[in-house]
């Protein structure tokens, strides 16, 4: 690095932090399989398994030549990083419409709970009363008739 800490160094590490988390492994943080990761790339059977569009950004990060590496711009004018930012945004708008779906739903189920209480108390109670009121009973003709 010979001490020059600039954006190109920003964006090396970024691409060695995508490998780490994309590999799931453990890099070296210096000596030889360090140099080697800093000078040849990451080791293609260890990223065979990634998408070719996922290697390529991370190739294009780990350039070993500091004044050849993409810079934040470039890399975010890759199609493939330009699709990933909008199926990103895409799942992010997704999930912002359920959270607000679901606030707006408990928000109106207890309205529309009190409303529906409302309406069907009183048919309640009126069945209730139906039901409470006592037979007849028979008139005194009917009572004689039975005698």
């Amino acid at each position: 690095m010979r001490s020059q800490f600039t954006k190109a160094c920003d964006v090396f590490s970024l691409g060695v932090t995508l490998l780490e988390l994309a590999t799931d492994l453990d890099l070296p943080k210096n000596g030889q399989l360090w140099q080697e990761l800093r000078n040849k790339g990451p080791d293609p059977r260890v990223t065979q398994h990634l998408t070719p569009e996922l290697r390529r950004v991370i190739q294009l990060m780990m350039t070993q030549d500091p004044q050849r590496r993409p810079g934040v711009k470039q890399l975010l004018e890759l199609p493939s990083v330009k699709l990933a930012v909008k199926r990103r945004a895409r799942q992010l708008l997704i999930s912002r419409l359920r959270d607000s779906c679901l606030w707006l739903l408990m928000l109106l189920v207890p309205l529309l709970l009190n409303l529906a209480s409302s309406i069907f108390q009183p048919l309640l109670q009126m069945l209730d009363r139906l039901q409470e009121t006592p037979p007849s009973t028979p008139s005194p003709h009917k009572l004689s008739s039975l005698a």
